[in-house]
C-alpha cells in the first residue's frame, strides 16, 4: 500500500529531527528518525497492524515516538508522528476523550 503523509506528520518529523540534533547530534537523529520511516514503511506490508484508537485511527509505537494514521481504500495517511510521553491523545483527540 503506499504511504501519504499529512502536512502535519511531516511537520513533526522535521521537528522531532532538529530536537534530536540539538540534544544528541546528527548520527543518533538520523538513526531515530530511520527507525521511525522503516516502521512507517512495514506499515504498507501490514496497514492493520497497529492499534485501533478512535473512528478507523490507528497507532504504532516506534521507540518514544508513536506514528497516527489511517487505512484507507488504496493508501496509508499518516496524520502524526509524536513523542509517546506527551498527552498526544488530548491534544490530538480533544473531543475524543
Amino acid at each position: 500500500m503506499q504511504i501519504i503523509y499529512s502536512p502535519k506528520s511531516k511537520t513533526e518529523l522535521e521537528n522531532i529531527h532538529d530536537y534530536l540534533i540539538e540534544n544528541f547530534g546528527s548520527r543518533i537523529a538520523s538513526e531515530k528518525i530511520d527507525m521511525i520511516r522503516d516502521d512507517i514503511t512495514r506499515l504498507s506490508c501490514d496497514p492493520f497492524f497497529g492499534r485501533l484508537i478512535v473512528d478507523g485511527i490507528r497507532k504504532l509505537n516506534s521507540g518514544m515516538s508513536m506514528i497516527i494514521y489511517e487505512v484507507q481504500e488504496k493508501y496509508i495517511e499518516i496524520h502524526h508522528v509524536v513523542d509517546c510521553r506527551t498527552d498526544w491523545a488530548r491534544t490530538l483527540f480533544p473531543k475524543e476523550i
